[in-house]
């Protein structure tokens, strides 16, 4: 488990000293809710995190909660680039310690979102039938990208999320 030594983790997942992107595919599944509509498709997620590793060097971190594992086994796989999946494996507190280290978060509308905004790192927010007029990162460092029609995440193109995450990436 994460919660524990997340220095340690650091190291061994070669994470170290490395400038990091946080992917939340997950969410839009609670207790007696499931709007899988508020994810964005594996695939742009797995196109966005090789665009961002490419262009910016940045490491790749897959987080989720348990359930979120297969979103995130999914993701990893359609990647070129390498990752880290820790889904499952962090309590929310080690969440937040490691979304603090990194350079970059970019999820759905999910809690993971909110606690990036809140530990302060730039926030990539992807919305589909969610209003961000209500439930948008509380932060001037986020960026929220939706399909006009608030349907899904669909209309969200990959170069549309990689400028907004270019706009956002602190220069090196």
């Amino acid at each position: 488990c994460l919660s524990r030594g997340l220095g340690d983790v650091y190291k061994r997942q070669g994470l170290e000293g490395a400038r990091a992107v946080a992917l939340a595919p997950g969410g839009g599944r609670n207790p007696g809710m499931t709007l899988d509509a508020k994810r964005w498709p594996s695939a742009r997620y797995a196109a966005l995190a090789d665009a961002l590793h490419r262009a910016h060097g940045l490491a790749v971190v897959l987080t989720g909660a348990a359930d979120d594992r297969p979103v995130t086994a999914e993701v990893r796989r359609l990647m070129r680039a390498p990752a880290v999946d820790v889904a499952g494996q962090t309590t929310f507190g080690a969440l937040g310690a490691l979304l603090a280290r990194c350079a970059l978060f970019a999820g759905n509308d999910s809690a993971p979102m909110h606690l990036a905004a809140a530990v302060g790192i730039p926030v990539l927010a992807i919305f589909g039938p969610t209003d961000p007029a209500v439930y948008a990162p509380f932060s001037p460092r986020s960026v929220v990208l939706r399909d006009p029609r608030g349907q899904s995440t669909a209309a969200v193109g990959v170069e549309d999320a990689l400028a907004a995450a270019g706009q956002l990436l602190p220069r090196r």
